[in-house]
């Protein structure tokens, strides 16, 4: 995956983004990094090991001004290691379920997109990852048809 930031749409105010990383072989050098960069023309980079056992936490008004992508050090000294990265976020919407059916908290019916509104719902993407003031309008709809799917 390219440069992103993480979508916002869904991200509650003030909250981190964590990303844990641990590997089959504990011991062996991080073979991957995250890697960000300013949305701004001024194309600053920086990059965090993601060593075994290890989290890294950004604020969501980093992710705001920052793109980030995590990248497999391509030297013939690293060593094939498997590795598992998990994500947590905190959601600001909870999705209420009735005969089935996803809701969000106004009590509107929560859709799956049609053609149109994924094209357009990519456009936002795409806005997101480019500008640091980007705010998603109200949507109704999601394009992950298991955000409709009632938890068990």
């Amino acid at each position: 995956m390219g440069s992103h930031s993480d979508q916002g749409l869904d991200l509650a105010d003030g909250s981190f983004i964590a990303v844990f990383s641990c590997y089959q072989h504990a011991g062996a050098t991080p073979p991957r990094k995250l890697i960000f960069e300013s949305k701004l023309a001024s194309g600053e980079k920086f990059e965090i090991p993601l060593a075994h056992n290890s989290i890294v936490a950004f604020s969501t008004d980093s992710n705001r001004r920052l793109k980030h992508k995590i990248v497999l050090d391509p030297s013939p000294q690293a060593t094939e290691n498997q590795w598992l990265g998990v994500t947590f976020r905190t959601s600001k919407t909870l999705v209420r379920f009735r005969d089935g059916h996803a809701f969000l908290p106004e009590g509107v019916h929560l859709t799956l997109a049609d053609d149109e509104q994924k094209r357009e719902f990519y456009r936002l993407r795409r806005r997101e990852n480019n500008e640091t003031d980007f705010v998603y309008p109200p949507l109704t709809y999601t394009i992950s048809a298991s955000d409709l799917m009632p938890p068990v």
